[in-house]
Parts: structure tokens; sequence; C-alpha cells
């Protein structure tokens, strides 16, 4: 009986033995199978990077423009629509590649584009940026590119030349069916004659797109000249910022120009400027240069001599304002406003619902909310 427990205790042991031998080769193996694709894995990987590095480092931006054709441009400050560029305009952009040098370069910090040219023909698109240049190709391999200075505000200029060219000619609005021209500080109307609308046309010339956020808070001059366009269906609207910079809102985009001045001669001769020299009406602050603001709440209280002085009239007056006889004795005052017009000073009061002006008392429902709104989107 001894004997018998004796060779089952060594079979025990035996198969323990067998089972750690067996597991230990299972695991060798196994570990040596993991190790071989973790080196084909690196081998596979390292060939890749190595064969995009090789890609990335074939992109030879000149020869892009070689045979080029199908190319779109595009100007981020502009309208959204891109324009196409070919015959001589292309060449002029061909040509100048062709002859510049360029330096490949490590990405900057991050910038805007300016420009992009959609080369379709080749599956790329250059990106013309202050400072750089990025080609992206289809693939989604990138190269960024820098040149001289001025070699690029020439690049710059030649494709702004060439954009608004071909955009000019290109605007719907330049096949208009109806147009008008308002003075709207003035309340006054002109509606343009079939035969004249040509002359307001060739006067419209465009000369360069300009970034929004750097304008959109530049007051608009007096009398605040608006165009508006009718074309095919389509309803355009031009401001004329000042004699140098006007906008343009279409059924697409809303976009910032520099244009020609001859376009405002032409509508300051066809509906000149009549401001009113009556201190007494509202609408003689619109000549103010400076403003001095106090708020009741202390939240907005300022001087300013850029763009509140005309706006906060300009606001006022679209109010609905009704001359009243009474001032509620309840009611406090929300702003106390000083215009500098000429070497006048000319004192306005904002109640809640009302306004004071050269002793008169004007009723506009919540007034105070709609001033204040004013400063609040600034």
């Amino acid at each position: 009986m001894k004997k018998k427990r004796n060779n089952v205790g060594v079979f025990v042991i035996c198969f323990i033995m067998f089972s750690l031998i067996s597991a230990s080769v299972t695991f060798y193996i196994v570990r040596g199978k993991q190790n071989q694709k973790e080196r084909l894995e690196e081998k596979l990987t390292a060939g890749i990077v190595q064969e995009e590095k090789n890609l990335v480092q074939k992109i030879n931006l000149p020869e892009l423009f070689e045979g080029l054709e199908e190319v779109w441009l595009e100007s981020n400050p502009g309208a959204a629509e891109s324009i196409e560029v070919e015959g001589e305009d292309l060449k002029k952009i061909t040509d100048f590649f062709m002859t510049v040098e360029l330096k490949e370069s490590e990405e900057l910090e991050e910038e805007h584009f300016i420009f992009i040219m959609h080369m379709k023909s080749k599956n790329a698109k250059l990106h013309i940026m202050e400072d750089q240049l990025l080609v992206e190709q289809v693939q989604g391999m990138k190269q960024y590119f820098v040149m001289d200075d001025q070699k690029m505000k020439e690049l710059v200029n030649l494709l702004e030349h060439i954009y608004m060219g071909r955009y000019n000619a290109s605007v719907t609005f330049k096949e208009a069916d109806s147009a008008f021209i308002e003075a709207r500080d003035e309340n006054r109307k002109w509606i343009v004659d079939k035969a004249e609308i040509p002359n307001l046309l060739d006067a419209i010339a465009l000369l360069a797109p300009l970034p929004r956020d750097k304008f959109i808070e530049v007051p608009v001059s007096y009398p605040d000249y608006y165009i508006s366009i009718t074309s095919r269906e389509r309803t355009y609207g031009i401001n004329l910022i000042n004699e140098e910079i006007l906008s343009v809102d279409s059924p697409d985009s809303f976009s910032y120009y520099q244009y020609n001045p001859e376009l405002w001669q032409y509508v300051s001769k066809k509906l000149p400027i009549k401001p009113t020299t009556d201190s007494h009406e509202i609408a003689y602050l619109l000549k103010s240069k400076k403003v001095v603001v106090e708020d009741a709440q202390n939240h907005y209280d300022f001087e300013d001599e850029t763009y509140y002085p005309v706006e906060i009239p300009r606001w006022i007056l679209k109010c609905s304002l009704k001359e009243v006889k009474e001032l509620p004795e309840e009611e406090r005052w929300a702003f106390m406003m000083t215009f500098t017009v000429g070497k006048e000073h000319v004192d306005l009061k904002v109640y809640q619902n009302h306004i004071i002006y050269q002793d008169k008392i004007y009723f506009s429902n919540k007034i105070a909310d709609s001033v204040r709104s004013i400063f609040d989107v600034q």
C-alpha cells in the first residue's frame, strides 16, 4: 500500500514538472513570435516613415507649375467665391514661381492665409500667408517654404491684382436690373434710372480685399452712403464706410474692400451732402467729433473721438422718437452725454424710456437699453 502511494506521488510530481516545462516552451515560442512580429512592425513603420519623408522631400514647388491648368484663386478677406485664373494671368504666376528662390522651412506660428491657389490638375493647394507658403497635396503631404520678404510682397501684390481684376469682371451685380442710392443719415434716396445704371457700375472699382476683423469697428462716415443693386433677382448692398473703404453684402458673403474713390465722388455728386445746421435737431450731432459718456451704472464711463461720436446719435435717430410734454418723476437718468460739434458742447441725457435734448423731451420705449446695446457690442 505504501509503495502504491509512492508511485502516485512520483506521478503527480512528474505531471507538475511536465506542465511547467510545457508552459515554459509555449511561452518562449509565443514570445519569440511576438518579438518577430514587433521587429517586423518596427521595420515596416520605419520604412513607411522613411518613404513618407522621401515623398515630402520630393515636393518641388516650381515643378508644380509646369503644364499647370485648372487653377482657381481664393481670397481669405474677399468674397466667398473662388476666381478661375487662366491665360496671361496664369502665365505671370507661373513665371514668378519658375524664377523665385525658395527655401524649405519648418511651420511658423499659425497664420491665416491671404490667398489659396487650388491647383486642380496637380491635386494640390498652395496657401499663401504673410511670411511663408504651404504646399498641401491630396495624399496629405505638406511642405512649407519661405522666400525673400520683398519677393513675398511682390507675390501678394501680383495675386491681389489678378484676383481683383477678375473679380471685378465677374461680379454678378455688374449686370444690374435696378439700383438706388441712399444718404441714410439724411433720409434721402435717389432711384437710378436705367440709362444711368451703366455709369454707376463703371464707377464701382474694387481694388483690394480687406480683413473683416480689422474694419468691422470702423465708423461709417457721414452721410452713410448706401447703394442697393438688384441683379438676377439677387440684391447686393454696398456701404461706403469712408472715401477709401466699402463693404459688400451679397447673398453669399459679407466683405470689405479698398475701392477707387471715384465712386465716392460720383455718389456725392448725384446725392450731395446736406447736413443740418439746426442745433435743435438731433441729427446735428452727426457732425460731432467727440463724445463724453457718463453711465449711471458706472459700466461705460469714457470719452471717444473715433467711433461713438457719430454712431450714438445715428443709433438714437433709428429709434422711434415721439416728443412729449413731461418726464415721469420716478424715471432716473441712465446716461449723460456731451458731444463736441465744432467748438460747441451739446448735452444729451438718456433715461430708461426718454431722452432730453435741447430742453425737449422725447419718448422711446426702453431707449436706455438700446443705447447700452451699442456699448455691449464693442
